[in-house]
């Protein structure tokens, strides 16, 4: 067999699928395109659609909800909706101040419409990670030119951060949507005054403050302070016509803040404010406590294979800083919202998410720039080194999923095996096609690849991992334990959320050896589900007797550990169901 380089072979594979393309594909694509201009719009938008939406509803019914914030948000609409209450969000039967009320409102209102189910709870996110695509498109077409503005779209609807979060039954979504809806308001108020679009822009940031609090005007203010200082324009900020804008904020939020400091006396405002609030930035919440530099790190993934784009498109971006007006804004709307999430040291990947639009339209831009200089990428500035992460990372996170397939249990192994094969064709193909000046061929080529991963990722691997998923079983076993011992069940230190979604209606909490006394004196005996750590610290109080029941093993997902759950009957040494002292199973 003659000797063929891998290059060659690479080659000869994008040349066959490049000649299938013009040969199947482009005629069909010319024929479904309309010629007019208008209706062409209409097209993009409806492909835009299709392609977001689909990726993330794909799965959604399948998959039980993700510990741990997906079951508090669920549990908290469907506590809400029982009580007939639109004012206090409730976890377990206890107020949850974590979070303002819009997207309770919101996915009660999904709920109500797809039904009490993880795909009903996951619309709001799905169809706010959508809009912000259609968004990013119409900015993207003022920035970058129809075909830029198109490829930024759909860069952010395959991107995996993007995906993931509008997949989830959480606020970030729809604050994303609500950021990326105030910039797109702050460039048309920069070009000209429009009262309608500053009226928009206070609208937006009031229902940003009612989904998560002040961080979403936080973030937009950041932006526009970094590209103020980059050397954007201050139009947009005489154009906001605060006069207007600000009653009409205050309009918007006031009603339920001052609601639910009634209802609550007060205590939402301490627990909101000083505990997640400042809270967050003073110390790591939840164990989400980040290192320096923390955003730029996790974006290297999270928002693969753009990311490794990034270093020469900032670099192309900031030389035109004081040429195009776009040049500040966009370099604003990345550096002003990651400086100022630098400062918390609570830090998560998708307190980011907002930011990334911004991030899909420089990368864009450095490919338009490109094609319109006819440069390939290796020529730019730091370009060698945006190739050598595109490779390398996309190498070795393929590889990662390879194996990945060989560790996971037998239904995870194939859809493992395909997306890294997908994603190692997909890296080297736009590698080859980088370095050969073709930037949008290479561009839409992961595109491609990713939008591929991302559904078979949601629609088969995820769903496919159903049977392994801890909440689900544990919650079922323990109301099958429940109902044949004709006891109540309670949780230990074991407390994930999905057990307490799953179980469907609030379980009294137990954490601690004085807690499992104290609940002995008053209740009679229960069932639940404990830990090896918990079991030992219970046998050695003499005063409780505890009976196994079934001991099983579990791998936690989200804490990525394996664990020991037995199954225990707690009750106190006298307490028997037939009135006999009960002898404790050691």
């Amino acid at each position: 067999m003659p000797n063929v380089s891998i290059s060659t072979l690479v080659d000869r594979s994008m040349n066959l699928l490049n000649r299938g393309f013009e040969g199947l594909l482009k005629p069909v694509l010319n024929r479904a395109i309309p010629a007019d201009p208008r209706h062409r719009l209409w097209f993009q938008a409806a492909a835009i659609v299709t392609v977001s939406l689909s990726i993330a509803l794909a799965g959604n019914g399948r998959s039980s909800l993700w510990d741990r914030d997906e079951p508090r948000f669920a549990c908290a609409v469907r506590e809400m909706r029982s009580r007939g209450d639109w004012i206090t969000p409730t976890f377990n039967g206890e107020p949850r101040y974590n979070k303002p009320i819009l997207i309770y409102w919101l996915m009660r209102a999904s709920t109500s419409i797809a039904g009490e189910s993880p795909f009903g709870v996951r619309l709001v996110s799905s169809l706010a990670g959508t809009g912000t695509c259609l968004l990013i498109w119409v900015l993207g077409r003022r920035l970058l030119g129809p075909e830029g503005g198109l490829l930024a779209a759909f860069i952010h609807a395959t991107a995996p951060i993007a995906v993931v979060e509008a997949k989830l039954a959480t606020a970030d979504a729809l604050l994303a949507l609500l950021i990326v809806g105030c910039q797109f308001c702050l460039w048309e108020l920069s070009r000209r005054p429009s009262r309608k679009i500053a009226i928009l822009f206070w609208s937006l940031a009031a229902l940003a403050t009612l989904d998560k609090g002040p961080v979403g005007p936080l973030i937009v203010a950041a932006a526009a302070v970094a590209s103020w200082i980059l050397g954007g324009s201050r139009t947009a900020i005489k154009n906001l016509y605060p006069k207007i804008g600000i009653p009409l904020f205050i309009l918007i939020v006031a009603p339920w803040l001052i609601a639910i400091g009634i209802v609550s006396r007060g205590e939402f405002f301490r627990v909101a404010v000083a505990e997640q609030f400042f809270g967050r930035i003073a110390r790591g919440v939840e164990k989400h406590e980040g290192f320096p530099g923390y955003y730029a790190a996790v974006s290297i993934i999270a928002y693969f294979p753009w990311s490794a784009i990034l270093p020469a498109a900032l670099v192309a971006v900031w030389s035109k800083r004081r040429v195009r007006p776009e040049a500040p804004y966009l370099l604003g709307w990345v550096i002003g919202p990651w400086v100022l999430l630098e400062i918390p040291r609570t830090k998560i990947v998708h307190y980011y998410l907002s930011a990334y639009p911004a991030i899909a339209m420089i990368a864009v831009w450095l490919i338009v720039d490109s094609a319109a200089n006819l440069v390939d990428l290796r020529r730019r500035p730091l370009g060698r080194l945006s190739i050598g992460l595109l490779g390398g990372v996309g190498i070795g996170l393929a590889v990662v999923i390879v194996a990945a397939g060989f560790v996971f249990p037998d239904p995870l192994k194939i859809p493992c095996i395909l997306m890294g094969m997908i994603v190692l064709v997909g890296v080297v193909s736009a590698t080859v096609r980088f370095q050969s000046g073709r930037g949008f061929a290479a561009a839409w080529g992961l595109v491609l690849s990713w939008g591929l991963v991302t559904a078979i990722a949601g629609g088969w691997a995820i769903p496919a991992a159903e049977p392994f998923r801890t909440s689900r079983s544990i919650a079922e076993r323990l109301a099958e334990w429940s109902k044949r011992e004709k006891l109540d069940r309670v949780l230990g230190s074991y407390q994930e959320p999905g057990i307490i979604y799953e179980l469907g209606e609030p379980t009294r909490l137990v954490r601690g050896r004085d807690e499992w006394i104290d609940l002995m004196r008053e209740h009679k005996p229960v069932v639940a589900p404990l830990l090896p750590l918990e079991m030992s610290v219970l046998r050695r109080e003499p005063s409780l007797a505890l009976d196994v029941l079934e001991t099983t093993r579990i791998f936690n997902f989200t804490r990525a550990q394996s664990d020991i759950i037995q199954f225990v009957r707690v009750s106190r040494v006298d307490q028997t169901a037939s009135g006999k002292p009960e002898t404790r199973r050691r």
